[in-house]
């Protein structure tokens, strides 16, 4: 929970909320929105968890995981309708929303451009697109530079708790996933070229994210005060090689300029927080 606490620290200031619903309270006119559109949704239960809490009226959830698909519409409660679909070839919903969800799919689209224009479709007059994605390196082609200060990091760590990194840690989880990463680097640029006016905010990650390894998880005491430390020095490290480094993780906010944003009042929020 920690690390979910630092994002939403760097992203938006605080940590109270949770970072996707402060940027929905920060983009949209008012909350509840109308609708929201989540891609890559699995059985939709994050999706729900935004109708149940009051921060939107109705969800669609799409993703190409037919058989979580299938368990998420077994769940006879919320407003919310899940499809199954493959965003690399995307097909019209037949309506649009006032906000667009995405966590962690579209470093998985290989077919950007089409996902890009399928977006803009799909979006209400003065809707936004909220998306946190891996903006590293494709296919995790990591520098021997990146490597370094990856293992820079691991060494803050108690001996118990370090795991060093290698990219051949790394080749099974990409054989398993041809689409891993698969244009990581491209994402802004094809959302601009798209139509979209964006902002992207960074929240680093490029040490975090490997040195936070297995064995960190498995061996962590939140009781012992020399982890604890030890964990905090190393969120700062990953903080000092983003002022250095591009980062490789950002929250999106994106408009289409064809919408019409609007500059939104501070709305109010539901009281259940996550």
């Amino acid at each position: 929970s920690f690390c979910a606490d630092e994002i939403c620290r760097r992203v938006t200031g605080q940590t109270k909320l949770g970072t996707t619903r402060k940027l929905m309270e920060q983009a949209l006119p008012a909350i509840p929105a109308a609708s929201m559109l989540e891609i890559g949704c699995l059985s939709g239960d994050k999706l729900r968890s935004f109708v149940d809490d009051g921060w939107v009226t109705r969800g669609v959830g799409v993703d190409i995981a037919a058989g979580a698909v299938d368990r998420g519409r077994q769940i006879k409660r919320s407003n919310c309708d899940l499809h199954v679909m493959d965003l690399n070839h995307p097909t019209p919903l037949g309506e649009q929303f006032e906000v667009i969800h995405a966590n962690g799919v579209l470093h998985h689209i290989e077919n950007l451009e089409s996902c890009a224009d399928w977006i803009a479709e799909h979006l209400q007059p003065g809707g936004v697109l909220i998306a946190s994605e891996f903006t590293g390196p494709v296919r995790y082609r990591y520098s021997r530079r990146e490597i370094d200060l990856i293992n820079d990091g691991v060494r803050i760590l108690p001996e118990t708790l370090r795991e060093y990194f290698t990219p051949e840690s790394l080749k099974p989880k990409l054989d398993a996933d041809p689409s891993e990463s698969i244009r990581s680097r491209d994402i802004v640029d094809v959302l601009r070229a798209a139509g979209f006016s964006v902002e992207v905010r960074p929240y680093g990650g490029n040490v975090l994210q490997r040195a936070l390894s297995k064995t960190f998880f498995a061996g962590f005491d939140p009781q012992q005060n020399s982890h604890v430390e030890a964990a905090s020095r190393l969120v700062r490290f990953d903080e000092e090689v983003m002022r250095s480094e591009p980062s490789h993780h950002h929250f999106i906010i994106a408009t289409h300029r064809t919408t019409s944003p609007q500059t939104p009042d501070r709305p109010s929020r539901p009281t259940s927080l996550a």
